[in-house]
């Protein structure tokens, strides 16, 4: 089928008429009721690019149905079905309501088409503008991360590998400074891994399938990967994901959001300290939630996460580089599946981050990042 259309029209035989004439064509969600349209109009789940109603519904007219349901799809095109009026009020409610064309009743055929059809193109237009902006501003800021955080580890390795060979620096010199430098292969490999999971999301126009995930099990998989880390730092962890608990969900996704989050913690906790995972239910989620006892991020650094800001990076408990982009990576992929995430932290006070997986999860047909946006 096609693209969408939202029609509202109180004449029932009329309703009847227009529905048979655009659902060859279109999908149509059909109303008599404009309260119902904006009901159904918050329970779809993806905007509706046209909406037409007819100017004389009740309770309320088409025009003040228009402008209730700019708060719900301010980008949906506008067609309004009225009796001929004067210039002035066509010009007022273009104003108000950003109806895009009237159409005069008694509808004819061929005038109505051709407005859906110009509109329903130029939608997609500007759709297709949308993603070519995102797309530069990925390219643009995937180089500045490069550049930027690349760089430097790169020159330190040199730098110290010019050194060792021109026997300026000895070998029990360079076994001392070999730690740093694991550290910092290791930030600038975690970087590589985040840049190409971002890469390959958005350019592989590629579904994301769900599956039954024993998800007590997978934690318990994914401390396990991890172990090297918390033993060095004498790190308790603790899951306390009860063994029945299962999730729908993207595996590959989930253990992204799961390595990522837990590489976050650890990194940022000090020594002897504690990590915790458990869940929790509500209505339309089931959370995950991620406890540390670390050196906390201050309310910017909270922010610039959840609106997709990257960060300076920062220094871990033992001077391990965050590269400042890994949580932007989960809650953009969290945001793509229809998940949520939370974040609660204060300096020296530890973090909590809530992953809100949920409990029915989407097939997904389009590509998994289509707005990244990472300053």
């Amino acid at each position: 089928m096609g693209q969408t259309i939202l029609l509202v029209e109180k004449d029932a035989n009329t309703l009847k008429s227009l529905t048979n004439l655009l659902e060859n064509r279109y999908t149509v969600i059909a109303a008599k009721d404009p309260e119902k349209a904006l009901e159904k109009l918050h329970s779809a789940t993806s905007p509706i690019p046209l909406l037409i109603a007819a100017q004389d519904l009740l309770p309320f007219g088409g025009v003040e149905f228009f402008k209730r349901s700019n708060a719900v799809n301010p980008r949906s095109f506008r067609i309004l079905l009225a009796e001929e009026q004067n210039s002035m009020v066509r010009v007022n409610s273009l104003q108000e309501a950003h109806i895009y064309k009237f159409v005069a009743k008694p509808v004819q055929e061929e005038n109505l088409l051709l407005a859906i059809e110009r509109a329903l193109e130029i939608y997609r237009l500007e759709d297709e503008n949308r993603e070519l902006q995102r797309m530069n501003l990925l390219k643009s800021q995937i180089f500045s991360v490069i550049s930027h955080d690349f760089k430097a580890p790169l020159a330190n390795v040199k730098t110290l590998l010019k050194m060792l060979h021109n026997g300026d620096l000895s070998r029990e010199e360079f076994w001392e400074l070999s730690l740093e430098l694991q550290q910092k292969v290791e930030t600038t490999g975690e970087l590589v891994d985040n840049i190409l999971h971002w890469s390959v999301a958005h350019i592989k126009n590629e579904s994301v399938v769900s599956m039954q995930i024993p998800l007590a099990s997978f934690v318990s998989a994914a401390l396990v990967e991890l172990t090297d880390l918390t033993q060095e730092k004498s790190i308790l962890t603790e899951n306390l994901v009860p063994e029945s608990s299962q999730i729908n969900f993207n595996k590959d996704i989930l253990h992204i959001l799961t390595r990522n989050i837990l590489s976050n913690s650890i990194k940022f906790t000090p020594e002897s300290g504690k990590i915790t995972i458990f869940i929790s239910e509500d209505l339309d989620y089931t959370n995950i939630h991620f406890q540390d006892t670390g050196i906390g991020m201050t309310r910017e650094t909270v922010s610039r996460i959840l609106n997709h800001v990257k960060s300076q990076p920062r220094e871990g408990t033992r001077q391990e580089l965050g590269s400042g982009v890994g949580l932007i990576l989960c809650r953009e992929l969290l945001l793509k599946c229809k998940g949520k995430m939370q974040i609660f932290s204060q300096t020296n006070q530890g973090t909590e981050i809530i992953v809100q997986i949920p409990h029915i999860s989407p097939q997904i047909q389009e590509p998994l990042l289509n707005k990244v946006h990472i300053q």
